[in-house]
């Protein structure tokens, strides 16, 4: 979609810090972290939010949930703990998009709340 801010994230159409990308996700540092460690998980697939999940796409959650794992043992916070955030629509923190790294909002042709690391 092109005006999603992910999107152009994931295609380098927009700067982003990326930390981590796969065939099926991309993950990338937010720009106004909440915790030391604040890393956004996104599916390289379009999702408007978690709502919109398909049976098809429960490959994907394991696959945001591995790259969690992963990033928080090359962070160096496995040890000590970490907090693994999914917000889905407004109410929940999902945030307008464009202008906030992963731009939750839960309008139509979205992507979801990320999976947010956080140490």
């Amino acid at each position: 979609m092109s005006d999603c801010l992910f999107c152009g994230i994931i295609d380098h159409r927009i700067k982003g810090d990326i930390v981590y990308r796969d065939d099926s996700v991309v993950a990338f540092r937010d720009i106004l972290p909440r915790a030391p460690v604040h890393i956004l998980i996104v599916p390289r697939k379009h999702i408007a939010t978690v709502m919109d999940l398909e049976p098809d796409d429960l490959g994907l959650i394991g696959d945001i949930f591995r790259v969690a794992a992963l990033l928080a043992r090359d962070e160096g916070i496995a040890g000590t703990g970490f907090r693994v955030v999914v917000n889905c629509g407004r109410n929940a923190g999902q945030r307008g998009r464009p202008g906030r790294s992963l731009g939750h909002n839960g309008k139509p042709g979205r992507h979801p709340g990320p999976l947010h690391p956080r140490g």
